[in-house]
C-alpha cells in the first residue's frame, strides 16, 4: 500500500459515527467515505441525509461540494510557514517549496513551473 492511501485510510478515523456505519453497511463507499473525511460532522450527517433520500453523490461530488470555496495553496499571497489554520493535503505534495500535483514528477515541476498568480 502507498503512504498516500494509508494517510487516506487513516484519515477514515475521522468519520462521524453515521458515516462508519453507513461505510460498514455498505450504504457508502470506500470512496464517498474518504471523501467525507473532508467535512465536519454536521456536513457529513447532511450529505449522508441526502444520499439515504436518493440523490447521487459520488466522491467527486462530494469533494466538490467541500473543497470548492477553498483556496488553494497556489492562491496564498504569503509565505505557507505563516498560516496557523490547517492546510487539507492528498492530491498535492511537495517539491522543493512548491506543493505540485500528485501525478507530477519533481522533473515536470521543475521542467514547466505554473505560472504565479497576479
Amino acid at each position: 500500500m502507498s503512504e498516500t492511501t494509508i494517510k487516506r485510510r487513516l484519515a477514515l478515523n475521522g468519520l462521524c459515527g453515521e458515516a462508519k456505519a453507513a461505510l460498514a453497511a455498505g450504504e457508502i463507499s470506500l470512496s464517498q467515505a474518504e471523501a467525507l473525511t473532508l467535512g465536519s460532522d454536521t456536513v457529513q450527517h447532511n450529505i449522508l441525509e441526502e444520499i439515504g433520500r436518493g440523490v447521487p453523490f459520488s466522491a467527486d461530488d462530494i469533494k466538490a461540494t467541500l473543497l470548492d470555496d477553498r483556496p488553494t495553496v497556489a492562491s496564498a499571497i504569503f509565505p505557507l510557514e505563516q498560516y496557523n489554520g490547517t492546510v487539507t493535503t492528498g492530491r498535492f505534495r511537495k517539491c522543493g517549496g512548491t506543493a505540485i500535483p500528485e501525478r507530477m514528477s519533481c522533473s515536470d515541476c521543475r521542467a514547466s513551473p505554473a505560472p504565479l498568480a497576479a
